[in-house]
């Protein structure tokens, strides 16, 4: 479950919900737009969070068509506290200038104190004292903008405030959020009102955020009757179980995200058409339907194809459960027939590396087919795996070695070829289980600075998520096989003590005999049930 980070503000203006009335009509606020787009997901010691990374995307796809400048170039997945703490500070830099900032949140956030705290991935308190250096405190997001001499500032929080470390001995949470002055001009939207808990969606997206980013997009709706609109399409959403919630001061000017609506100009009035039924709209293609369901599942790379009629799914998806029900959705939508599939099941461990590299692979594979060939599968605890890497002649390459450890293995590549191979040794005693292999090959190494030979996923990823935003670009592939526990070596065979494992002459004599039908003595019979192998 996902609930809004929310920030009962202590403001000159009074705190409404989303249907509250707007103001009268204003001069337009203009001018130079910053946001920053925080959304974190991957938390290493507490429950992960589905969307939230897919939401954070979703919102820097949408700030930038509208104009905003990105800190960081794009959405910040997955930030550690230091990542968190150097964005928001890097996000108060950027708005020296800027007639609007604007900070999105989606992750866990909780209430200690009386003091509001963002949730790093890394966090793992098990005291109050811990907050301190775990944490990153809300409050120093408003300081940021209250300094910064902006006209309108926007806050969006879709976070998770049940506490998430009860668990472990972090038990001193109080309900809700704490009060917190913010800085004049300020509007506050939130997912959910106080005291409820918002969900965090059966899609890719949570309903908070998948309606703000549509409504975003409409022009003509000024602040207060977009956050009216998201409002009344999260409460039809969900039942009318969630409600999202707005606190604001008094703000001077309209702001559009999409600009004013433009007034449209005289039209002719034109002849009627002639009556009767006009050309029936084209059907809508199903293959295409099913491209787009594969592609918002997560932690996936699925391939669509289609042959006389019947549709095939191949590739990798993230589990079990989660395949079932991409195969409910498939079966749902009107045309769709499919034949058997050839699908492989993802660990969890390889969800945040494949949801990283999924748009470079598709891409790679749609222009250059598959960069990666694997000699076999399997491959025993302590043999040795046997690639091949094509098409890389001249260009840097990273491969990398995911482990169920929650561990990243870094393996060298020779130097330069047209075609590269490379052995991956597998260590004696490495546990069984399945294996994720990825390749990035770009033009020049991607800056990600010393590391070591083995290390966390976690950090590496958000390093290589920086890497990715700023560098040049890049094609990617993935592959998974398979390590196996060695056959234990079969015993030598067994024979009795005072004879030896070939026959004597006086067995195969004894043999012969028994074989042409001859009569066996009583010593005869005994010979062979003791003394012959």
């Amino acid at each position: 479950m996902r609930a809004a980070l929310l920030l009962l503000a202590a403001l000159i203006g009074l705190a409404v919900p989303s249907g509250a009335g707007a103001q009268a009509p204003d001069a337009p606020i203009a001018g130079r737009r910053v946001a920053l787009v925080i959304g974190n997901a991957a938390y290493r010691s507490v429950e992960r969070l589905p969307n939230a990374a897919n939401d954070a995307q979703l919102m820097a796809t949408t700030l930038r068509g509208l104009g905003f400048e990105l800190v960081g170039g794009g959405a910040q997945v997955n930030l550690d506290r230091a990542g968190l703490s150097r964005q928001v500070q890097e996000f108060g830099r950027a708005l020296a200038g800027a007639e609007v900032g604007l900070f999105y949140y989606a992750g866990h956030g909780l209430q200690v104190g009386g003091v509001n705290w963002l949730v790093p991935v890394d966090a793992n308190p098990t005291r109050a004292q811990d907050l301190d250096f775990q944490m990153v405190d809300a409050d120093l997001v408003l300081r940021q903008m209250s300094g910064a001499g902006t006209r309108l500032n926007l806050v969006l929080l879709d976070a998770c405030r049940n506490n998430p470390f009860l668990t472990r001995g972090l038990r001193s949470v109080g309900g809700g959020l704490a009060e917190m002055r913010a800085p004049e001009g300020t509007l506050l939207s939130y997912a959910t009102q106080p005291g409820n808990v918002a969900v965090d969606g059966m899609g890719t997206n949570s309903p908070y955020t998948a309606a703000l980013a549509e409504a975003m997009r409409q022009p003509g709706l000024d602040v207060f009757r977009l956050f009216n609109r998201v409002g009344l399409q999260v409460k039809r959403a969900t039942g009318g179980s969630q409600q999202p919630w707005v606190s604001t001061s008094p703000i001077e000017g309209d702001f559009y995200f999409a600009g004013a609506a433009a007034v449209p100009p005289a039209r002719v009035a034109e002849p009627a058409p002639p009556a009767g039924p006009g050309p029936a709209p084209p059907a809508p293609d199903p293959t295409e339907r099913l491209i787009t369901l594969a592609r918002e599942q997560r932690c996936s790379l699925l391939e669509v194809s289609s042959t006389g009629g019947r549709i095939s799914v191949s590739g990798l998806a993230p589990s079990r459960p989660d395949w079932d029900g991409f195969l409910r959705q498939a079966g749902a939508t009107r045309g769709i027939r499919l034949s058997p599939q050839a699908v492989e099941f993802l660990p969890a461990f390889a969800c945040e590396p494949v949801d990283l590299l999924a748009p470079p692979v598709r891409a790679t594979r749609v222009t250059a087919g598959r960069l990666m060939t694997l000699t076999q599968r399997e491959v025993a605890a302590g043999g040795t795996l046997t690639l091949t890497l094509r098409g890389t002649g001249g260009e840097a390459v990273l491969l990398d070695l995911f482990q169920p450890d929650g561990t990243v293995r870094h393996v060298p590549v020779p130097a330069a070829a047209a075609e590269r191979r490379v052995t991956v040794v597998q260590p004696a005693g490495s546990p069984p289980g399945p294996r994720l292999l990825t390749a990035l090959v770009s033009p020049v190494p991607l800056d990600l600075g010393a590391r070591p030979t083995t290390e966390p996923a976690g950090p590496y990823l958000a390093a290589l998520q920086r890497a990715l935003q700023s560098g040049p670009e890049v094609r990617a592939d993935v592959v998974t096989f398979e390590v196996r526990v060695p056959p234990s070596p079969r015993p030598p065979p067994r024979t009795v003590a005072g004879t030896s494992a070939a026959p004597s002459g006086r067995c195969t004599a004894v043999l012969q005999r028994a074989q042409l039908g001859e009569a066996l003595s009583d010593a005869d019979r005994a010979l062979l049930r003791t003394g012959c192998p």
